[in-house]
């Protein structure tokens, strides 16, 4: 499986200002093309976009042609979205050909790593063993903040991961939370990609983050 790097974009974009960042984006998938690239975009502006870069949703639609959503992103934590709609949102797309990127991790920083995540992952009970799954580990404090989890953190949390989740053969572990230029390089070293928020919400950090990944 080729490094994952997801970009999410939220909901920060508008129908201006998003072709020169997708532009951007383009620029940077063609220096890097052995990288597997996922753009998230917000779910207004997918039907206004054309690109060759893999497309996926914020929410999850089993109808949706995009091959990519994303399930259980902080904004959806924080909104309050529980165990049991998330175990919905999974089962609705079982027998779909979407690849969904399942977001878990603590919200704060005392919250008890391995108990949280099985309490999260519990909700893929029902997810063929055999199927396609990405899982990107976000710890809340992280997100958006400037403040990354350590690389030895990163690693330990990545092999904890990949020991829940063992009996899941088609699988991809990457991690979430203030990515940037300083840091891409070593996380994806030791991690299967990174999903990037802030960092490639604009066209001058996403060419740092081209230039961090050249640079390695």
């Amino acid at each position: 499986m080729n490094k994952i790097i997801a970009l999410n974009w939220k909901n920060t974009q508008t129908t201006e200002s998003t072709p020169a960042l997708l532009k951007t984006a383009e620029d940077v998938v063609n220096i890097y093309p052995d990288y597997s690239w996922i753009v998230f975009p917000g779910d207004n502006l997918i039907n206004s976009l054309t690109t060759k870069i893999p497309f996926g949703l914020q929410t999850v639609n089993p109808d949706s042609p995009l091959p990519y959503c994303l399930i259980w992103h902080m904004s959806q934590r924080l909104n309050g979205v529980t165990n049991e709609d998330i175990q919905k949102q999974i089962d609705s797309i079982v027998k779909s050909s979407v690849i969904p990127i399942f977001c878990v991790g603590p919200m704060r920083e005392k919250d008890t790593l391995e108990l949280v995540l099985k309490e999260q992952l519990v909700v893929l009970e029902n997810w063929p063993k055999d199927k396609k799954i990405i899982i990107a580990y976000e710890p809340g404090f992280a997100i958006g903040t400037g403040k990354t989890m350590t690389l030895e953190d990163i690693e330990i949390v990545t092999d904890i991961l990949r020991e829940a989740l063992k009996d899941f053969t088609n699988k991809g572990i990457i991690y979430g939370g203030s990515v940037n230029d300083n840091n891409i390089a070593w996380i994806l070293r030791i991690t299967d990609g990174v999903i990037i928020g802030t960092a490639s919400q604009k066209s001058s950090t996403l060419l740092a983050l081209s230039i961090a990944l050249w640079q390695d």
